[in-house]
């Protein structure tokens, strides 16, 4: 009797282990029409304003279809691969045991349907809903820049005029589409309930505020924003929209470099004043980013040949320290290596940093020399050249 109860209690616990594991598969599957086969789709896990690359299907019979493990609810993203798709995605926000379907008639993935059980999945519906008509438009003209584009860097240079004033007329035409999808989300808006929906579409909002200099949204965005709580302003997103909304003073070349607590992958505090008495190179960069991966070797070979004048100081903006950790061992960086947490929204921003890789070259004595985005072979060896002699 003692022996069967042992069994059974064994049987038990592995069968409760297999079932907990199974409870974190996820499957998305697609159908399509009217998209051909041999079209690939990109599955890309978001990190902070990026996305990394974690899977990609290619289109078979009108279907395409992921699957995984993960442990907590992800907002993943799906994007073509080709010059047939518009240069956007499809938000797909999975939970661990759950099943996603996609479907399309078309190659406008930013309107594809998505049937989920995920709320999130489900607000995320109402506005798409209520702006398809805008959205499409948009994905249509994107597609023709998108091949104008090609176009122009094969013609010649009277034909290049033409194409940029073709190329400028459609952005122009998209922009009155863009702006009515805003109109309309923001009469959503107003009255929904503030969740991870409400902060991505403000986010999209203040992004428009910040860098369209025709954008007519900054009083409807602020006072949204203004209505929040004081704890809801706390959290990241909020920061972010922030940050866009009032830009924080940007440090420049010639002034005391901008200090804050950083984190090692060990949880140690650094601070840049630490390292006063050798040039600074900072580098902002994240796993979602090519050139900045592209930039890693020639970072190490700084790292091993100047370090006698020089400290290369990366600086993540990577918000998932796991992602961080993993790619940080899987490329072997052995300099200093740190983050404050806050991706574009913390020192970054002080640093100037709307896109990645930015570099930023401090002197010995904290003083702001160079700033510059953007990586090229050899580009760094260049830009250094003369503090390093």
């Amino acid at each position: 009797m003692k022996y069967n109860t042992i069994s059974a209690l064994l049987i038990g616990l592995i069968f409760q282990g297999l079932w907990a594991v199974a409870q974190n598969n996820y499957t998305i599957k697609g159908t399509l029409s009217n998209v051909k086969d041999g079209e690939i789709i990109n599955l890309l896990e978001k990190n902070g304003n990026l996305g990394v690359t974690i899977a990609r299907d290619t289109v078979k019979n009108g279907k395409f279809d992921f699957s995984g493990k993960i442990n907590e609810l992800t907002e993943f993203t799906l994007i073509g691969n080709s010059a047939n798709f518009p240069l956007t995605y499809l938000s797909v926000w999975v939970s661990p045991n759950s099943e996603i379907q996609v479907s399309g008639d078309n190659y406008f993935l930013k309107t594809w349907n998505v049937i989920s059980k995920d709320p999130r999945q489900q607000e995320l519906d109402r506005y798409t809903a209520l702006t398809k008509q805008e959205l499409d438009s948009i994905q249509s003209l994107s597609v023709q820049i998108s091949l104008l584009f090609q176009k122009r860097s094969k013609a010649s240079a009277d034909e290049r005029k033409i194409i940029r004033f073709q190329i400028d007329s459609l952005r122009a035409i998209e922009s009155v589409w863009q702006k009515k999808v805003f109109e309309k989300e923001i009469s959503i808006l107003k009255t929904a309930q503030v969740n991870d929906i409400w902060f991505k579409k403000m986010i999209e909002m203040a992004l428009d505020v910040r860098y369209n200099e025709k954008s007519s949204l900054r009083p409807a965005v602020t006072s949204l924003f203004n209505k929040l709580t004081p704890q809801q302003k706390l959290e990241f997103s909020a920061l972010e929209i922030n940050n866009y909304l009032y830009p924080p003073v940007v440090v420049k070349k010639g002034e005391p470099m901008v200090d804050t607590i950083l984190k090692d992958l060990n949880g140690k505090n650094h601070m840049l004043k630490d390292y006063k008495g050798k040039y600074l190179l900072l580098d902002f960069w994240s796993v979602g980013c090519g050139p900045c991966m592209m930039a890693i070797p020639e970072l190490k070979q700084l790292d091993s040949t100047a370090k006698d004048k020089l400290l290369v100081v990366s600086i993540s903006m990577d918000t998932k320290k796991e992602i961080w950790e993993r790619i940080s061992l899987s490329q072997k960086i052995s300099w200093l290596n740190l983050s404050d947490g806050k991706g574009m929204t913390g020192i970054a921003a002080r640093y100037g940093v709307n896109g990645i890789p930015h570099y930023v070259v401090i002197s010995p004595e904290g003083i702001v020399l160079n700033s510059w985005v953007g990586y090229s072979e050899g580009l760094l060896q260049e830009k250094l050249k003369p503090y390093l002699e």
